[in-house]
């Protein structure tokens, strides 16, 4: 019992030792992993990577954006100019997809992602 727990104990250090690492922490990993999309991706202000450092670190890789959580309870004149924000940022309109959250309050849906901001946003 005492060993696997040593053993866990050690892990666990290990693992907080590379998460308390600066945000480069994994980028060759991301960049030589086989596959093409960094699903996810939440930018600052909750995450620590930007869209421009993203783009420089990982070009070939498409990534799936945590939509902002002040974008979920905007109103679609805000989304709309929130994602035009991201796409700028990221220089394009492609190799990046904006994931909205399960949480788009009631009744607002279709005027966030339907016929309205999110669609708009990107020329749909």
């Amino acid at each position: 019992m005492n060993e696997e727990k040593d053993k866990t104990e050690v892990m666990l250090e290990q693992m907080n030792a590379r998460l308390n690492q600066p945000q480069t922490r994994f980028e060759s990993e991301i960049r030589e992993a086989p596959f093409k999309v960094v699903e996810s991706f939440t930018m600052p202000l909750a995450g620590d990577v930007s869209l421009t450092e993203a783009k420089s670190i990982w070009p070939d890789k498409i990534l799936f954006v945590n939509c902002p959580p002040h974008l979920v309870w905007g109103e679609p004149e805000e989304v709309r100019k929130g994602y035009e924000a991201i796409a700028e940022e990221w220089g394009s309109k492609k190799g990046l997809l904006i994931e909205h959250i399960e949480a788009i309050p009631l009744g607002k849906e279709e005027s966030h992602l339907g016929a309205g901001a999110a669609l708009d946003a990107f020329g749909y």
